[in-house]
């Protein structure tokens, strides 16, 4: 069985260049970065960490269906993405608000700001409270 290592990530370089390296390894479909990736995770990658979470600690576990409770209905990369970023914005900006977080967002970048909406903001703000993350 692996021994998993926890990747620090931060910025989409770094999450490229760990996905690229786990390519073929837990995952398969990474792709080129020039066309959207079909990301799965390797079939006895997938059964190894069954068998781990088995018998895993019930923390673990709790963890993971913490996080599985925050992404139902947002499992797309954007629906993560989106979760994400208002999260940050929320915890290591100060937005006190959906409006507040909408208007930081939009001074990130130009993508951010034709992709991220202030309806979607609203929405991602709504499943963060309700899923206590916020």
């Amino acid at each position: 069985m692996y021994c998993w290592k926890p990747i620090k990530v931060l910025n989409a370089d770094a999450l490229r260049n760990a996905l690229e390296r786990m390519d073929g390894h837990f995952i398969q479909g990474v792709g080129d970065g020039v066309v959207e990736a079909e990301i799965k995770p390797d079939e006895e990658a997938l059964q190894q960490a069954k068998q781990f979470l088995q018998h895993a600690d019930s923390a673990i576990n709790s963890h993971i269906q913490r996080v599985a409770n925050l992404i139902d209905g947002y499992q797309s990369p954007y629906g993560v993405e989106l979760l994400s970023t208002v999260h940050w914005v929320i915890k290591n900006e100060g937005a006190q608000t959906p409006e507040q977080a909408f208007y930081l967002i939009q001074q990130w970048n130009e993508r951010k700001k034709q992709l991220m909406t202030q309806q979607h903001v609203n929405a991602a703000w709504v499943q963060l409270a309700q899923q206590n993350w916020i």
